[in-house]
């Protein structure tokens, strides 16, 4: 079998090698079990680890002269990717922005005013959210090029997919225990986002990753197959050397290549199931093309063992399927019947998607800009935010513009050649490694179109050491033994040096930025649950809880200066201490002094301070009008409130302000749609209520209460005190109320509290013995519920039945002896009395 140099022993085995094997070991074991790499703990670790594989590539080939580079054409779109995101947030003069890209200097104008910069700014329209995703991209790329130059030998390529094999056994086991286990814990410590994902918070995620693993696991299988016969397939053979306990190693090959695509249709992805099966057709097909051309071409000891493999996993992956319910998975894949529902609303984001491209068709809006951009021109219904795209094709086409995805489709190209040239004629034992290969990454770029999976480190690093092992198996770069340089060779050395020399004051920024995303994202934990505990109460806190909350705010925004959302919040949680100062508790409305005035023109001012950092970001702008509009009386505050609903209709605070405003104005419908989306984000609906009858619409105020007996209770009881003449609709309230109770408390699932309801309900209208049925279901459910017991004694009393009122009575006094109630109603019982005038 002819060899080329693509792969060989005889390529560099340096103490930089071992290094950089272990480094890369520990980092695609960490990642997956650190919840995907999604949280900035993990991160930080990830560029570590990062910055030190690149770290000891480049002292290799500082010490190690002969190795040199492997070249590839595959640099050359990664490196303009690279300079076109440094572009992208490099300050540049403002004549320069308006003439490479009028849309960005048109809409700061637009939403900015007199606060859009005159100076040098940035294509950006969020810098620092380029910044934070850039520092991803150089990771990704510097994982990309240590597994070229390095993973070039048979041994190293088997070690790599071995690793990425055994992480992905472990955590497919994990998701198995979990879904065996109906666990609702990761860990036992964090809540699961979605069943059946394992360590990942999505199931989408999860799916991607496993594609890739068991893409690993095919490539291992795969490759030590065609080693044990010499580039062919041998049933005999590979089943004779399965025996060995040398090759134990292949067996959770095996279970993972059955395991993992089982997992993968138990997680519920339909786009993780369609993108495995599509992968698998065509990996099938080309395996049975290049199978059939081996024939055709009379290849000597060319046996078929290597289909038989396959299907044999296939069968493997049904039979298991069907063992542990196909029914559920078909069920799932069946809802893309209907392709709308089935995508949540994938198509309307994307053409929101285009709508930007036509607008910013070049360089786009900034890596990392989508959630701060895309709520602008979002036609669902839906009012939560699309982080992401849900289609990384069109985030990239969005962000980064047709340049941006323009390069990714030559790197692509380029990558889809190595497959290529390794499937064509494939005469070494590691060109049948990119078969697997092959399979994990199509499967990834097919889910692309539905998901962001590749915004996750884990799955980042599989895509980077995939596309770079198939380069190395396709392509045909130099191979050199390692030496020491020699005194000649200085001039090598200086420009090495200096690589290494710009890599260690790189590097050094991502793994710092890294570890200061990190303390913040503590820190701003610490702010958010302080922030919740005082909006509960109304955000009527103490002066200790508003120090803390304000020191963390600061906090976060001292160590980054230039996070808008930060900065916003700080702000915001100072308007709401002021708030808190100047309310007057009687009538709970502002009042302000002439010194508590001039806080509200500084916070204003402070808004305004932050808004540029990112002009489409709606809540500065919100609040700020509000102060304006409410204490200033400055009417641009109204137009602010208006286009900050635009900007982010996603944020309660917004939706609920311009709802106000709405209503203020008697615009009836954008008061509906406003204070509607505030309740779908969270919202309390109680608030529509009170506000809706203050603005003398108590037909707004049902049809808010509509659907819930609380707030239906609610407003029967506020008509009834405030509005005599809407006698008919608080009755008709109290009608629903009853409606209500009666039909959830005889529905499946109901609680013992709806049951008490339902008793309390039929007491009060004279039905003593149905109040007596409800009221022991309830006792039934919850034996230690003293109080519900005692009622339930009465209730029995009431309809004569003493003896078993004294039953419930003793059992009270044995799970609380000497309650003073309990021993008054025994005695009043016993005696044959009425109960106590007190005890009731």
């Amino acid at each position: 079998m002819r060899r080329d140099t693509t792969f060989d022993d005889s390529v560099a085995n340096t103490p930089f090698d071992t290094l950089i094997e272990a480094l890369m070991a520990t980092m695609l074991l960490f990642l997956p079990f650190a919840f995907g790499g999604i949280e900035a703990w993990g991160q930080a670790i990830w560029f570590v680890l990062v910055a030190a594989l690149g770290g000891c590539l480049l002292l290799k080939n500082v010490v190690y002269h002969g190795c040199g580079f492997v070249w590839s054409w595959a640099y050359v779109p990664i490196v303009l990717f690279l300079l076109l995101i440094v572009l992208q947030q490099t300050p540049l003069p403002g004549g320069w922005i308006e003439f490479i890209s009028p849309a960005t200097t048109a809409l700061r104008r637009e939403f900015l005013g007199e606060l859009a910069p005159t100076g040098r700014t940035t294509l950006s329209l969020y810098a620092f959210a380029t910044a934070v995703e850039t520092r991803m991209v150089l990771s990704v790329v510097v994982i990309f090029v240590v597994v070229l130059n390095v993973y070039r030998a048979p041994a190293r390529l088997r070690r790599l997919l071995m690793t990425v094999m055994f992480a992905g056994l472990a955590v497919a086991l994990l998701a198995a225990y979990q879904d065996v286990t109906k666990a609702e814990l990761i860990y036992g410590l964090v809540p699961v986002g979605h069943k059946n994902a394992g360590p990942f918070l999505n199931y989408s995620h999860f799916s991607q990753f496993m594609n890739l693993s068991v893409g690993a696991a095919i490539a291992l299988l795969l490759l030590t197959a065609s080693e044990w016969a010499d580039g062919e397939f041998d049933r005999q053979v590979f089943a004779d050397e399965l025996r060995r306990p040398h090759n134990a190693f292949v067996w959770p090959a095996l279970a993972l290549c059955v395991l993992g695509p089982v997992l993968v249709f138990w997680s519920m992805s339909r786009m993780g199931m369609i993108s495995m099966l599509c992968a698998a057709g065509v990996t099938a097909g080309v395996f049975g093309w290049r199978s059939s051309q081996g024939s055709r071409r009379g290849r000597s000891g060319h046996k078929p063992g290597g289909a038989f493999l396959m299907l044999g996993l296939a069968v493997a992956v049904l039979a298991l399927l069907l063992v542990i319910g196909f029914e559920v998975t078909y069920d799932r894949l069946a809802t893309l019947r209907n392709v709308e529902t089935a995508s949540g609303g994938r198509g309307q984001i994307v053409q929101g998607i285009l709508s930007l491209a036509r607008r910013f068709p070049v360089f786009g809006t900034g890596l990392g800009t989508h959630s701060f951009v895309f709520p602008m021109v979002d036609t669902r219904d839906s009012p939560t935010l699309a982080t992401h795209a849900e289609n990384e094709y069109a985030q990239l086409l969005e962000e980064c513009g047709g340049v941006g995805l323009l390069l990714a489709a030559v790197f692509l190209a380029f990558v889809g050649v190595a497959y290529g040239r390794a499937v064509w004629k494939p005469r070494r034992p590691e060109q049948f490694a990119a078969f697997g290969l092959g399979f994990g990454l199509l499967a990834v770029l097919i889910h692309s179109a539905s998901d962001f999976g590749q915004h996750m480190p884990a799955n980042a690093t599989l895509t980077a050491v995939f596309t770079a092992l198939l380069i190395n198996i396709g392509g045909r770069p130099d191979s050199s033994r390692a030496r020491r340089p020699e005194t000649s060779d200085w001039p090598a050395l200086l420009v090495r040096g200096g690589a290494l020399a710009g890599f260690v004051v790189g590097a050094s920024w991502v793994v710092y930025e890294g570890d200061v995303a990190r303390r913040a994202d503590v820190v701003r934990r610490q702010a958010q649950t302080a922030a919740a505990e005082l909006e509960t109460a109304g955000w009527q806190g103490t002066d200790d809880q508003y120090r803390d909350l304000l020191s963390a705010a600061e906090t976060t925004t001292r160590l980054q200066p230039a996070n808008v959302v930060d900065g916003h919040w700080l702000n915001a949680y100072r308007w709401q201490a002021i708030s808190r100062d100047v309310t007057d508790p009687d009538t709970r409305r502002l009042a302000f002094t002439e010194e508590s005035l001039g806080f509200a023109r500084q916070l204003v001012q402070a808004f305004d301070a932050v808004r540029p950092l990112c002009p489409t970001f709606g809540p500065p702008l919100c609040v700020a009008g509000q102060i304006r509009s409410l204490v200033l009386n400055d009417s641009a505050g109204d137009t602010q409130i208006r286009q900050a609903f635009r900007l982010t209709p996603y944020d309660r605070t917004v939706c609920y302000i311009n709802g106000l405003l709405a209503v203020e104005r008697q615009d009836w419908d954008t008061a509906r749609v406003a204070l509607d989306r505030y309740v779908l984000l969270g919202g309390p609906r109680w608030q529509l209520v009170d506000v809706y009858l203050l603005a003398r619409r108590p037909d707004l105020a049902y049809e808010a209460a509509r659907g819930d007996r609380a707030n239906l209770q609610r407003l029967a009881d506020g008509l009834t005190a405030g509005w005599p003449h809407e006698a008919a609709l608080a009755a008709r309230c109290r009608t629903d109320v009853e409606r209500l109770l009666i039909s959830e408390s005889e529905a499946d699932g109901a609680g013992a509290d709806l049951w008490v309801g339902r008793a309390n309900y039929e007491r009060a209208n004279g039905r003593p013995a149905e109040a007596v049925s409800w009221q022991q279901k309830a006792v039934e459910s919850d034996y230690g519920r003293i109080d519900w017991r005692m009622d339930l004694a009465r209730m029995l009393a009431e309809i004569g039945n003493r003896d078993e009122a004294l039953r419930h009575v003793r059992i009270c006094l044995r799970l609380r002896p000497k309650m003073p109630e309990a021993e008054s109603l025994l005695a009043a019982y016993s005696s044959g009395r009425a109960a106590p005038a007190g005890v009731r």
